[in-house]
């Protein structure tokens, strides 16, 4: 048994309430709670090394396992992925090239709540924003893999990114598959002539690629004018059916699916009366409170996604930051009924 390291924490919290209106027969009250932390390591054990840890880095830092490899910046093509003979990514799994992609903590979390009071009945309030932070959605990467996502079906849906082009027939629009025949370089026409043949006998335009740059045959590493840009000619291009590419794409490389965990939720809406004390005094009891209420009936997510952000941080250790089997966001309705004696 070793400890791990040391940890030292800085931030600051700050609540307010205010009552703007106080009468013998109303009363609102509204207060809110705003939180920042930054954790950062300071020491470490040498023995402790299963995850990616190093003095003076914040807690909850997320490491890409794989990296692409890219053209350098003396390229005409600098930045731009590099595919190897078969079409796909080249990529490095080594420790010095891997890279931070994001960390799983929010900036700040802000919680807001309010209730407003007239004579015996009550209505409150309770909010909760979530700023900044980001996840990975495994779920999306299960999702397309297995064939049950939108991704899959086109540029509209899936979005303009770095990494693929393509999709399923329809209004989304994939790609048309050329003539295996007329294609340039024999592997590239192996692959039309059997991902095509899905389709037969009806025609489907679901061609996909990847995104970059692939040296030709024989061609010299160092030339630019050796490399070729993947779908700019499609008689030069490595093509394959969307569920291939966008699931290659998803399996290796986590920074594909990385997604803003900013959220705000209705945490809690409560609707309540209680009663006089001219009829609870006859049973000895005080504060009787008698009402409906209502939790998680309201999320907004920025990532547009239907996954609660805040399920990717309920795991431990390498878990953090990873939105893996979970449900959505369980709304619950209810009656509650509270006494003193």
């Amino acid at each position: 048994m070793t400890n791990v390291g040391t940890v030292e924490a800085n931030g600051y919290e700050v609540s307010l309430d205010f009552v703007p209106v106080r009468s013998k027969d109303w009363n609102w009250d509204f207060g809110f709670n705003f939180s920042k932390v930054d954790s950062k390591i300071t020491a470490l054990s040498p023995a402790y090394v299963d995850l990616r840890l190093a003095v003076g880095e914040k807690i909850g830092t997320m490491w890409a396992h794989q990296v692409f490899t890219t053209m350098p910046a003396t390229s005409k093509y600098a930045g731009m992925i590099v595919l190897d003979d078969n079409g796909e990514w080249k990529y490095s799994n080594a420790e010095a090239d891997r890279k931070a992609i994001g960390n799983y903590n929010p900036d700040f979390i802000l919680g807001v709540h309010s209730s407003v009071k007239w004579k015996n009945f009550r209505l409150g309030i309770v909010g909760s924003l979530r700023q900044g932070g980001k996840y990975i959605s495994d779920i999306e990467r299960r999702a397309v893999t297995d064939g049950h996502s939108l991704l899959t079906i086109g540029d509209k849906v899936n979005g303009p990114n770095p990494w693929t082009v393509g999709g399923r027939d329809g209004a989304t629009g994939g790609l048309p598959w050329p003539d295996a025949t007329k294609m340039t370089y024999p592997q590239q026409a192996g692959l039309v002539a059997t991902y095509a043949s899905y389709g037969t006998p009806v025609p489907i335009n679901d061609a996909s690629y990847f995104q970059g740059v692939w040296l030709k045959p024989g061609g010299n590493p160092s030339n630019d004018a050796d490399y070729i840009v993947n779908g700019a000619n499609p008689l030069e291009t490595f093509y394959g059916l969307p569920g291939l590419i966008l699931g290659a794409q998803y399996w290796s490389f986590p920074q594909s699916l990385i997604r803003d965990a900013t959220n705000f939720k209705v945490k809690e809406i409560t609707f309540d009366y209680t009663l006089p004390k001219s009829i609870t005094s006859r049973f000895k009891v005080d504060n009787v409170v008698v009402g409906f209420v209502g939790r998680n009936i309201f999320q907004w997510n920025k990532a547009d996604k239907n996954v609660d952000p805040e399920s990717a941080f309920e795991g431990i250790g390498q878990n953090q930051g990873i939105v893996g089997k979970a449900l959505p966001s369980i709304a619950s309705y209810g009656f509650k009924v509270s006494f003193d004696f």
